[in-house]
């Protein structure tokens, strides 16, 4: 008597829903390993902060202090009495 090699085993479409069911898991943990990332880069302190920015409504104070320090500065233009190198120009 011949028994296929696949009696007794789950049917193929078992199988792509268990991959499905990782595939969305992976997307899942990919999405919310994107926003853990974003909230750090973003939602922390960094060289142009004014204030402590620990949340989403303190980086937008955050940015409209820097708006209007740019604004106060963008009418002076800065000399100065000796060309200096760039860095660039290395």
């Amino acid at each position: 008597m011949y028994t296929s090699p696949t009696a007794g085993l789950p049917s193929s479409s078992f199988f792509l829903s268990s991959l499905t069911s990782v595939s969305s898991k992976r997307k899942k943990a990919i999405e919310d390993l994107q926003n853990t990332i974003r909230i750090l880069k973003f939602y922390s302190n960094n060289d142009f902060s004014f204030k402590d920015v620990h949340n989403e409504e303190l980086f937008f104070q955050n940015g409209k202090i820097l708006v209007e320090v740019v604004q106060l500065f963008e009418r002076h233009r800065i000399v100065y009495q000796s060309k200096h190198q760039f860095l660039g120009d290395l």
